[in-house]
């Protein structure tokens, strides 16, 4: 009786133990994925940052496309915050269910939809004044378009999560306003883009304090199954 008592308690500690561990991973795969944690920060303070800079000054044509590179700034950064910060304990994929895949290809289809006509309402636009127009309007557009046919691909591969895709899309759809040689001006139709950066800020942080409690969680597990 005592032997099967004590091989009770230990094969429920063994259980707990690896449904523990179960769900520590689970959640540290979500930072291959749709967790960008500081990714979303760093989008979010430079998105934020553009918005009040060319709403309240006049770019130079070096300081748009500055601006106009700055996505391709964030996405370099925040994939390599996935894979060298979020990621070092090993790479682990997190599994997609049927509603995240759905979702996923339909904000894909929605964007690429909207950027066809964008695009297209554009080139129609400028295609009768193009010989007219300056050289570094000229590139502004050419710009303007690079970023919203590369979009839908962006989308696909870059911004899985929702709070990347409100970050990433705040920051391409400025980026490519500006190299045209426009901005969002600060009035009340246009603070749809503060508060989108800023949930997806304030996300981020929320990401990334739990990803600091995985850490503390993952260090307690070694440490109890070295004395075990």
């Amino acid at each position: 009786m005592t032997q099967t008592k004590i091989h009770s308690q230990t094969d429920g500690q063994t259980r707990a133990q690896l449904e523990q561990l179960q769900h520590l991973t689970e959640t540290y795969a979500k930072f291959s994925r749709s967790a960008a944690g500081l990714g979303n920060v760093v989008g979010a303070v430079m998105g934020l940052l553009i918005f009040l800079g060319a709403g309240l000054f006049d770019l130079s044509f070096p300081f748009r496309v500055a601006i106009g590179l700055s996505p391709i700034v964030w996405i370099v950064l925040k994939e390599l915050l996935k894979r060298r910060y979020y990621q070092r304990f090993g790479r682990v994929s997190a599994r997609t269910n049927a509603s995240e895949r759905a979702w996923h290809i339909g904000l894909t289809a929605f964007v690429s939809l909207v950027s066809l006509a964008v695009s297209l309402f554009v080139l129609s636009s400028v295609a009768l004044r193009w010989s007219e127009a300056p050289l570094v309007t000229l590139l502004g557009i050419l710009g303007y378009l690079a970023w919203m046919i590369s979009l839908p691909v962006l989308v696909w591969f870059f911004m899985r999560g929702t709070e990347e895709w409100f970050v990433g899309a705040m920051l391409i759809y400025q980026a490519a306003v500006i190299l045209a040689g426009s901005s969002y001006e600060l009035v009340w139709s246009n603070l749809y883009i503060p508060f989108l950066l800023l949930y997806g800020l304030l996300a981020g942080v929320v990401q990334h304090r739990e990803y600091r409690q995985l850490e503390r969680s993952f260090t307690e597990h070694n440490f109890q199954s070295q004395r075990a």
